[in-house]
């Protein structure tokens, strides 16, 4: 919040010797200045009450019946609007407290720019990586189901990593933003596809390298889709235990399917070959 006042004609100012008026410092937030008018309300309320009393007094030294009557009829009337204006506080406490701690939404209505220069500002941005090289993903509102499979990559290249018979492998860094290719995302891949490739490591020898996971850049792939594209291995062991499978559909973007563990393993035709597996 501001602390100065920034005349926009402050050449006046200073040909009428008059100084710059400021805050003194005192953060110029919603609660401060509600406060400071609930008070200065009051203050002129309860002035003006003291001077009605005042003078309902001074109706009362007459000690005639017209001005006993009259200061009567002042006091009671102070009295009661005093009583009303008090209770005025309860009742706003009761109905909207917000309104007394200054905590009115207001927060809502802030804007912080325009779409793309967030995410312009967002995929210029490099992250940062701690002792382990995780990456440090900045915070986002544009794909958070994006930036959230990003996140859990590390988790899910480590449960890979992990498994018995050597693991499996990951060909690329995770992704930096969710826009970004050449790069590979396996955070977001739903436990039914992991489930598959931790059967497919048990099942199969050799290396089994995971090229297409859930990263932008594919028609079928995406966080919470069952797609995965793992490399075609020289002739033996991967590609010979995939071979060995119930053969599978026919599919005009396929050179040979087979079927294994309720997924299709479809041979690709694509200018990098390549296995594209997903849920039967």
């Amino acid at each position: 919040m501001p602390t100065s006042y920034t005349p926009l004609e402050g050449n006046n100012l200073t040909s009428l010797g008059v100084t710059a008026p400021s805050f003194g410092g005192v953060s110029t937030s919603f609660y401060a200045t509600s406060t400071f008018v609930y008070t200065l309300f009051f203050v002129a309320i309860v002035g003006a009450a003291f001077y009605q009393y005042v003078l309902a007094g001074i109706y009362r030294m007459e000690a005639s019946q017209d001005t006993i009557r009259k200061s009567n009829e002042t006091i009671k009337r102070v009295t009661l609007g005093l009583l009303g204006v008090f209770s005025l506080f309860l009742i706003l406490f009761t109905v909207n407290k917000g309104m007394l701690r200054g905590d009115v939404g207001f927060e809502g209505l802030k804007v912080s720019g325009s779409t793309s220069n967030n995410q312009a500002a967002r995929s210029t941005t490099v992250p940062t990586t701690n002792s382990r090289n995780t990456p440090f993903i900045p915070a986002n509102t544009d794909d958070s189901v994006g930036w959230d499979a990003i996140k859990n990559d590390p988790t899910v290249r480590a449960q890979l990593r992990n498994l018995p018979n050597g693991g499996i492998s990951v060909n690329k860094s995770v992704c930096t933003t969710p826009t970004q290719t050449s790069c590979t995302t396996v955070g977001g891949l739903p436990a039914d596809t992991i489930s598959m490739l931790s059967s497919l490591r048990q099942e199969c020898s050799g290396t089994i390298t995971i090229t297409g996971g859930s990263e932008t850049g594919h028609k079928s792939h995406g966080p919470g889709k069952s797609p995965v594209d793992l490399s075609i291995s020289s002739p033996g062991g991967l590609n010979a235990c995939i071979q060995a499978f119930q053969a599978g559909p026919s599919l005009n973007y396929c050179k040979k399917t087979y079927t294994k563990f309720g997924y299709v393993f479809c041979d690709e035709l694509y200018t990098t070959p390549h296995w594209h597996v997903f849920k039967n």
